[in-house]
């Protein structure tokens, strides 16, 4: 199945990955891992991919697979305990589980292994600069999100109750920063 993906370690990881999204779906986390673990650790090993980073992948992906329709295990939970429909927690999950996905598959893409060995020439200052800058973008965009977005939902949710609800600009810039 994944044989044509042998040549490149990305478009394997990719490949993989997608697999068990697909198989967490239908299954829990301790079956996904008790079943594909045996299946792919032998090709992580063959096409050369560092075992404990394909591990790392493989628990965030089995993660999401706990919020991820029509098994969810923790979706089921979070019904049974709030009495809410199956419906309404799916609307709520989903951008959570996109952004998920997304960070899963930048992880995939970016190959941190690889990136580390690369790091090992820099000087000090230079990483704690690229720390600096990384930090200030992290910052920048949750401050920017956190005001933002109370907007746009001002724009979309004109009902009372969802007004009394909304923190002033000083919670607002505390939530961002932390």
């Amino acid at each position: 199945l994944l044989e044509p993906f042998m040549g490149n370690q990305t478009i394997l990881l990719l490949a993989m990955m997608a697999l068990v999204v697909i198989v967490g779906t239908a299954l829990d986390m301790t079956p996904t891992i008790l079943i594909l673990t045996p299946v792919l650790m032998p090709i992580v090993k063959q096409a050369g991919i560092d075992p404990i980073y394909f591990g790392v992948l493989f628990i965030i992906n089995n993660s999401i697979g706990l919020i991820t329709p029509p098994v969810g295990t923790v979706l089921n939970t979070v019904c049974g305990v709030a009495k809410i429909k199956m419906d309404d927690i799916i609307k709520g999950v989903w951008p959570f589980m996109i952004a998920q996905l997304v960070v899963l598959f930048l992880l995939v893409g970016l190959q941190l292994p690889g990136v580390l060995d690369d790091i090992n020439g820099q000087t000090a200052g230079q990483l704690l600069g690229w720390g600096a800058l990384i930090a200030g973008v992290v910052i920048g965009v949750r401050l920017i999100w956190q005001f933002t977005v109370v907007y746009i939902i001002r724009a979309i949710d004109r009902r009372e109750v969802q007004r009394a609800r909304r923190a002033d600009w000083r919670m607002r810039l505390i939530g961002g920063w932390s």
